[in-house]
């Protein structure tokens, strides 16, 4: 039973962090082919959730924050969000909708990386 729990949280984490969450782009099962995790190192912490478009090319031509969804609204993290979707990239193909929508979940955590600097009093 603990092994069950343990893999049930597991999948429940890693599911969580971030996602395509809804939208055609899910129901008509289009595939990424960007290996991505949604997962962006950054000052901030949270996550900020999208609206966005994808052309019959697989690429992705807008995105629109959602608000009432989303926990970060700083400008500079917005922007890298925005920067970071539009490298994703879907499978192409002409029996999909000129604007394909979907829902994106992009999650932020803070860099782990401490940057240190050496004085010489010399």
């Amino acid at each position: 039973m603990k092994q069950l729990s343990f893999i049930f949280f597991f999948l429940m984490t890693f599911s969580a962090n971030s996602q395509i969450i809804s939208g055609k782009i899910v129901d008509d099962n289009r595939k990424m082919i960007s290996k991505t995790t949604f997962v962006l190192e950054s000052n901030y912490e949270g996550y900020v959730v999208y609206e966005i478009a994808v052309n019959p090319n697989g690429e992705v031509i807008s995105s629109k924050m959602i608000d009432d969804k989303s926990t970060v609204f700083s400008t500079p993290a917005n922007m890298e969000a925005k920067n970071f979707l539009k490298t994703i990239v879907f499978e192409k193909g002409n029996h999909f909708p000129k604007y394909h929508h979907a829902n994106v979940k992009v999650v932020f955590v803070k860099s782990k990386t401490v940057k240190s600097f050496e004085i010489d009093l010399n």
